[in-house]
């Protein structure tokens, strides 16, 4: 049993070390809590290697594109856009079931709102 633990460890660092990480394409599958799904604004975001992003968000019936760099460290999950004005963002960000899923957190007003994103 121990060595059976010590192997699942292994395995589940190597795969946040040398797996797909943070990098990739992301689409929000459900916000928490559910009946602040229309606070979280952005739909998707794709994380490029080299540190460049882009963004889908909607403001009620409009969609909204964003692009500019990001930055992952120490749990905090950073939107850089390009466009002058737009305002920086930080996130606390986790993934979580061996990578598959992106809990990325945000304040709003007093309740914080968790989007759960998932690979695409």
């Amino acid at each position: 049993m121990k060595t059976f633990c010590k192997a699942m460890t292994f395995s589940t660092a190597l795969v946040v070390l040398t797996g797909c990480g943070i990098q990739g394409k992301w689409t929000v599958d459900h916000v928490e809590p559910a009946d602040a799904a229309g606070d979280f604004k952005i739909a998707s975001v794709e994380l490029m290697k080299g540190g460049d992003y882009t963004a889908t968000a909607s403001e009620g019936e409009t969609e909204l594109e964003s692009s500019g760099r990001w930055e992952f460290s120490e749990g905090k999950l950073t939107l850089i856009p390009s466009k002058e004005g737009a305002g920086t963002r930080v996130y606390d960000a986790a993934l979580k079931d061996f990578g598959r899923s992106l809990h990325v957190t945000a304040k709003v007003g007093d309740e914080e709102v968790t989007a759960v994103m998932k690979r695409d």
